[in-house]
């Protein structure tokens, strides 16, 4: 948790709350359109905690059973997966500059050499 302030974990927990309830709200108008298996058949219903967990698991890239189908679908998830992409690269980026900084800050105190015989 460290690489990113906290401000930004929380814009990150908004941000999937605010596209987890449009997604949810785009399936109120198109219902039928929503997703669909790999089978080729359409669950009964796409709630507003399945929209968060879909959400969730791109974020996680765990995948879905279900892909959407209508444009307004799949324009909002590809934003969301590039949006995704940004944020996990960052993450991994930061995270390896934190570990660096935190494993530089031993300063050398002394220039005598230890030499056991």
């Amino acid at each position: 948790m460290g690489p990113f302030d906290p401000e930004v974990w929380a814009c990150i927990g908004g941000s999937v709350v605010i596209v987890g309830v449009f997604l949810y709200l785009l399936n109120k108008f198109r219902p039928d359109d929503i997703l669909i298996t790999e089978d080729g058949e359409v669950p009964p219903r796409f709630g507003l905690n399945d929209s968060l967990w879909f959400i969730i698991g791109s974020l996680m890239q765990q995948g879905w059973d279900w892909s959407p189908r209508c444009l307004s679908h799949r324009l909002l998830s590809g934003f969301w997966w590039l949006f995704s992409l940004v944020v996990i690269s960052t993450y991994t980026a930061n995270l390896a500059a934190f570990l660096t900084v935190t494993r530089m800050e031993n300063p050398i105190r002394s220039v005598h050499l230890h030499i056991h015989g």
